[in-house]
């Protein structure tokens, strides 16, 4: 074991990952998950009633909040298959961006931490 100078929590570095993409950076394998843990974090701190699960916690943002982003992209791409058709850059950036929105509602507080950490990465 070592000392680390500086430890970064696992949603930090998804939600690095998020704000990369939604300034510009191209997808990559992680971007999908990176999308499903962010959400689910949001999820468990500020609707805990309402997050037994991704796809019920995603209708809730959509049915009472607004929302619109598509869970089954979320889902799919943070478990490991084959598809039939690839998703677009277009429509990862899509859902990107409509996680930066959720979680910039939420828990904006976390946003300027990743992006203080983008700059440092």
């Amino acid at each position: 074991m070592s000392k680390l100078k500086k430890y970064i929590a696992p949603f930090e570095e998804h939600l690095r990952e998020i704000v990369g993409m939604h300034s510009g950076a191209e997808p990559s394998h992680t971007t999908g998950h990176a999308m499903r843990c962010a959400l689910e974090a949001v999820g468990h701190f500020c609707h805990p009633g309402k997050c037994d699960s991704l796809s019920n916690y995603i209708s809730y943002l959509a049915g009472e909040e607004g929302f619109e982003i598509k869970s089954i992209l979320i889902n799919n791409l943070s478990h490991g298959t084959y598809y039939d058709e690839t998703p677009s850059p277009d429509e990862l950036k899509d859902a990107c961006d409509e996680t930066i929105r959720i979680v910039e509602k939420y828990a904006k507080g976390q946003l300027e931490v990743a992006r203080t950490l983008q700059g440092a990465g």
